[in-house]
Parts: structure tokens; C-alpha cells; sequence
């Protein structure tokens, strides 16, 4: 139900809601993992976390029109969101896949060439949140005080 609301939330409604989703991703994982035993397919993941569309007629919210002018300080006339769902199903799957294995879930792909599944029982123990980058623009490398000792060397 968030995912439906998030894909159809007006103006900049998904920039509130993104404050939300990578926790609401991890708990409802966290709640497969406990309530299912048996491994599960990762379309199924996939749809639940909101990683692919919704389905045609699937949602109970109407979607909006999108605005014809860019919205207050941004440059577009829509905000995609940071927890938007992929554009086709595969890419939603192939997301959601990337997603797990950064988590630590153990994704197998049956013999035989079947659709890839979760193995919950594997996966219980090693579930983790990964750590985020520890400066803002991501690369530890191009720190304060990494800037500073080449700075001083240099004069």
C-alpha cells in the first residue's frame, strides 16, 4: 500500500515519502523473512518493496495528472523520487535482486533456468542494513583532512 501511494503521490509528496521508504524496504523484508518458510520468488519481493510498476488496475489510488510547470525550486515539472519503481517489470527484478544480495539476502537461481528465488532459511542470519558513505559526496578519499595533508605538502 505505501508503494501504490508513493507511485501516486502529487508534486513533491515523494521527496516526504522517500524519508521513509529504505526503512519500510527493510522491515517488510525482515517480515517475509520471518513469515515464509519455504523460498520465495523475487518477482513476488519485487512487487511487495516496490521495485516494479504497479499493474494495470492494480492500485485503488488514481494516478495524477503530472504538473505542466517545473514545481517550486526544482527544474523538472515532476519529481521521480529516490525509491521509484523501474520502468518494466525485468528491471524492477533485476533492482530488487541487486537490492537483497546488498543485504545479504542469498538469491539462487534454480536449476534448470527457473525465475530466481530467496532462500529465506539461508537468508535469516545474514540479513545486515549497509553502512552509507561516511561524507556526503561519497568517496572517503576526497576528505577534509585528506585535502588538507595534500594541501600543506604541496606549499
Amino acid at each position: 500500500a505505501f508503494f501504490a501511494a508513493y507511485a501516486t503521490a502529487p508534486a513533491l509528496g515523494r521527496a516526504l515519502l522517500d524519508l521513509m521508504a529504505k526503512k519500510l524496504r527493510w522491515a517488510a523484508l525482515n517480515v517475509l523473512v520471518r513469515a515464509y518458510k519455504a523460498p520465495l520468488p523475487v518477482d513476488f519481493i519485487a512487487n511487495t518493496l516496490g521495485f516494479c510498476p504497479p499493474a494495470p488496475g492494480r492500485t485503488r489510488i488514481p494516478p495524477r495528472a503530472a504538473p505542466k510547470q517545473p514545481l517550486p525550486g526544482c527544474r523538472s515539472a515532476a519529481y521521480v523520487g529516490k525509491a521509484a519503481a523501474a520502468a518494466t517489470q525485468e528491471e524492477g527484478v533485476e533492482a530488487c535482486m541487486q537490492w537483497l544480495q546488498a543485504h545479504g539476502a542469498v538469491v539462487e537461481t534454480p536449476e534448470g533456468g527457473g525465475a530466481p528465488v530467496l532462500d529465506v532459511k539461508s537468508s535469516a542470519g545474514r540479513l545486515f542494513v549497509p553502512e552509507e558513505p561516511k561524507v556526503a559526496h561519497g568517496d572517503d578519499n576526497l576528505s577534509l583532512e585528506d585535502f588538507l595533508a595534500r594541501a600543506s605538502s604541496r606549499v
